[in-house]
């Protein structure tokens, strides 16, 4: 959802029923703005400093963080004048609201040490306000992704990572179901190999991913969550000589991956082809892909807005810059039938409309 706090602006424009191009205008332009305040503000430690401290003076925040004094409380008050997210109490210090402790719940992950880290428009903001900066000159051809142009790779896959953690719970349990003794994650961002494997210490773990950055990133969270035992291979998705000999000689396990879109970025034809060349090598493994199908128009109605502005920002994120492509459920059950695979099971993953497609190989 782009928005994740609502703003006295959109609750009093829902009480009346309407709105004035006015309130249409300086609502957008707050959220805009806002947006952009918190992320930074997040970035900067400030929300978790706030949280760590219940409330605190803005001169003691910005001595412990090693921030500028007066950018901050100029920050900090016009979060508090258009949100009901922060508050000042009587003798001036910071803390977060009953609401701002909901938000902070929703958007929060606790980590081995038991600290807190939020998601604040990380994959929008942070990640792809570069892409934004240069919308006009994508319209105009002046730049290309790729090219001329690159998102914030770091912020996509801490995206990723926040992520994943919603879909731990119901993966675990389509993995209980399907009883493997090897669990294969294909892109190792989601830090699905060690939530499961932390919880499942008898599977034998594997993570595939053509980046060893992200190898190494993976393999240091892994760690710090207790899970040691895991195989990281770097190679590539497409070259199944590199890794596939590797699990043959496993009993039939699970893949399972959030990457399925980005595989499409490159035709139909490709995943196709990816599915059968798996099927023939790995027969009897299950495939697990996550996806969150696109919504048609005639399901607006019926669509939460939350859901529904996730939907289509997702599909903007992906289809502007050309590295996924969001299908329908019709679409994928068609990309599915094409590959000659067997579907088992299209589970919803409580996460905003994201689903669990199970594939017999």
């Amino acid at each position: 959802m782009p928005f994740a706090v609502v703003s006295p602006i959109l609750s009093r424009m829902s009480e009346e029923g309407q709105r004035s191009p006015e309130a249409w205008f300086h609502e957008v332009a707050t959220h805009y703005v806002e947006a952009q305040v918190l992320f930074h503000l997040n970035r900067a430690g400030v929300l978790e400093a706030i949280d760590r401290s219940s409330a605190i003076a803005v001169e003691d925040l910005a001595a412990q963080l090693g921030l500028q004094r007066d950018p901050l409380e100029t920050l900090l008050d016009y979060v508090i004048g258009v949100d009901r997210l922060l508050h000042r109490d009587d003798q001036g210090r910071v803390r977060f609201t009953a609401w701002g402790h909901e938000v902070l719940e929703r958007y929060g992950r606790v980590g081995q040490d038991g600290a807190r880290t939020f998601n604040f428009f990380d994959v929008r903001v942070g990640a792809y306000g570069p892409v934004w900066a240069a919308l006009g000159g994508l319209l105009s051809g002046e730049e290309r992704y790729g090219e001329t142009l690159a998102r914030a790779g770091d912020e996509a896959a801490q995206g990723v990572y926040t992520v994943g953690a919603r879909f731990g719970g119901a993966l675990g349990g389509l993995i209980d179901e399907l009883g493997p003794s090897t669990f294969v994650e294909i892109g190792v961002t989601s830090g699905l190999a060690s939530y499961v494997g932390a919880s499942r210490p008898r599977l034998r773990l594997v993570g595939l991913d053509r980046d060893r950055a992200a190898l190494d990133q993976a393999r240091t969270r892994a760690e710090a969550d207790g899970v040691h035992e895991v195989h990281w291979l770097e190679c590539d998705l497409f070259d199944l000589d590199q890794w596939v000999p590797t699990l043959a000689s496993f009993e039939p396990g699970v893949i399972t991956t959030v990457h399925l879109h980005e595989i499409l970025a490159g035709g139909a034809p490709r995943l196709i082809q990816l599915l059968r060349d798996l099927s023939e090598r790995l027969p009897d493994w299950h495939l697990i892909g996550l996806e969150q199908p696109l919504l048609p128009e005639a399901d607006r109605a019926e669509t939460s807005p939350p859901l529904w502005l996730y939907n289509h920002s997702n599909v903007l994120i992906h289809h502007l810059i050309g590295n996924g492509r969001i299908l329908t459920e019709n679409g994928w059950m068609e990309v599915f039938e094409k590959a000659g695979v067997q579907v088992t099971g299209a589970e919803g993953l409580n996460y905003l409309g994201y689903k669990a497609y199970t594939i017999r190989l």
